[in-house]
């Protein structure tokens, strides 16, 4: 399993020790919080075209997205984390919805039968 620095997607920083250093993530919540968060096609750094969300990409273009168009957005970005091999099962439910953004449940389970779950700050 791959490692990268961990970010809190209750604020989107990445959070850090005590000592003030990086906090290494060994799970799934930051590549999902990237995945998620990043508009497709729009990160220099990316792997591919395909990685990002039709989500981030659409959420200014539509306002009045439909929660079942918004869930497939999310869902669709995180497949790829399915057919590398890293999660066993992703789930994506709404937590709550407010004029112009909805905030995402997302529930993993990794490759090796570890649950973990992501609740993301309102996205919109």
């Amino acid at each position: 399993m791959s490692e990268s620095w961990k970010i809190n997607p209750a604020s989107g920083d990445y959070e850090v020790d005590a000592s003030g250093n990086p906090v290494i993530d060994l799970g799934l919540h930051t590549p999902a919080y990237l995945r998620i968060r990043t508009p497709r096609q729009d990160w220099l750094y990316a792997p591919n075209t395909n990685f990002g969300s039709e989500f981030a990409r659409n959420k200014l273009k539509q306002p009045g997205l439909n929660r079942n168009i918004a869930i497939a957005f999310v869902r669709q970005a995180l497949q790829p984390m399915i057919d590398d091999g890293r999660a066993a099962s992703i789930d994506v439910a709404i937590e709550s919805q407010a004029r112009g953004s909805i905030q995402f449940k997302v529930k993993i389970l990794d490759a090796e039968g570890n649950p973990q779950q992501i609740i993301l700050l309102p996205i919109g």
